[in-house]
């Protein structure tokens, strides 16, 4: 009978996993973390909307307010990840990030890896604050 119940108490004392990672970006002018919309709304299973005469960019349905987002060179999309406004979202500060809740799904967000990228190629330097 032991042997039955062991498996069992190791399955319940398994800490729920918290999902996929998703590289937040930080900004030296302005509090808060920021994620990249895709890879964020990807790893929610959220749908993303982009209105390109207006540039109004929506996650299920709900635009972005544009004092929360941010448009990088590469013309990527970044919203600050505490202003998620996803109706049956949270959104739980961490240490160091933010959890992302919606039904049974995860995420959490953290800045990114300082690095640099030198492209000898292009003769070009890109650096990322995290």
């Amino acid at each position: 009978m032991n042997a039955l119940v062991l498996p069992y108490l190791c399955l319940i004392s398994i800490a729920p996993a918290d999902g996929p990672f998703v590289p937040g970006i930080t900004f030296a002018e302005s509090e808060g973390l920021f994620a990249p919309v895709r890879e964020l709304a990807s790893a929610m299973d959220w749908v993303v909307e982009y209105e390109p005469e207006t540039k109004e960019v929506r996650l299920q349905g709900v635009p972005l307010d544009d004092q929360h987002t941010r448009r990088l060179l590469s013309g990527e999309t970044l919203v600050r990840v505490e202003e998620v406004n996803v109706p049956g979202a949270r959104i739980t500060p961490l240490e160091e990030g933010a959890r992302v809740e919606w039904g049974a799904l995860r995420a959490v967000v953290k800045p990114g890896e300082k690095r640099v990228e030198i492209n000898l190629t292009t003769q070009s330097l890109t650096a990322y604050q995290g």
